[in-house]
């Protein structure tokens, strides 16, 4: 089912095409009812999107000052402090995983070998929060990996590293919340179930 999975880049949107177009859950939607009180600004997520665009550049060898917007680079000194300080070895980028069996998909930020160890980590441009290791757990059921789970935050000429580790809580949590999802759309869960 994974050939069927298609990304609307420009609503940034999921969706199976059948007889008519399926909308597949993102990540962040299925984690929406915990997060209903949780409102980033639009300045923040406009950062956030431009921090992820510039160490993507970064990690591709194509990362050029005269590129970036000027309020990303305090960013960038604390993302490449990261790789200074550590052994980093990528795998995965920004790519795009779905979970055929709970049917949601979403984009993970980085699979990367981190000192020795293989980490399934999300980059952040804020505060850390109790949802973090959440949204984590969807990508690694999504992509079937059981890796380590990290945040990397960058924070202006700095980062912070965090390993999430137990999340055997935040699994049955997350797990929970796609049933909440599909319950709520019961006549496109059976038509997935279908295909």
């Amino acid at each position: 089912m994974r050939e069927l999975l298609n990304y609307d880049d420009e609503n940034h949107e999921y969706f199976i095409l059948a007889d008519r177009a399926i909308h597949i859950p993102s990540n962040s939607e299925i984690l929406r009812p915990i997060m209903s009180d949780f409102e980033i600004p639009s300045f923040y997520a406009e950062r956030g999107t431009l921090v992820h665009e510039a160490t993507e550049l970064y990690d591709e060898g194509k990362y050029l000052p005269e590129l970036v917007d000027p309020m990303v680079i305090p960013y960038l000194v604390g993302y490449d402090n990261f790789h200074q300080e550590h052994d980093v070895e990528y795998e995965e980028s920004e790519m795009i995983v779905f979970n055929e069996d709970l049917f949601y998909a979403g984009r993970l930020d980085r699979i990367w070998k981190v000192d020795g160890d293989y980490f399934l980590t999300d980059i952040k441009t804020g505060g850390k929060y109790r949802w973090h290791p959440l949204q984590l757990v969807g990508y690694d059921l999504a992509c079937k990996s059981e890796l380590n789970l990290s945040s990397l935050y960058l924070r202006e000429f700095e980062y912070k590293w965090h390993e999430w580790g137990d999340v055997t809580d935040e699994i049955s949590l997350f797990l929970a919340l796609v049933k909440v999802y599909w319950y709520q759309h019961p006549a496109d869960y059976k038509r997935l179930k279908k295909l």
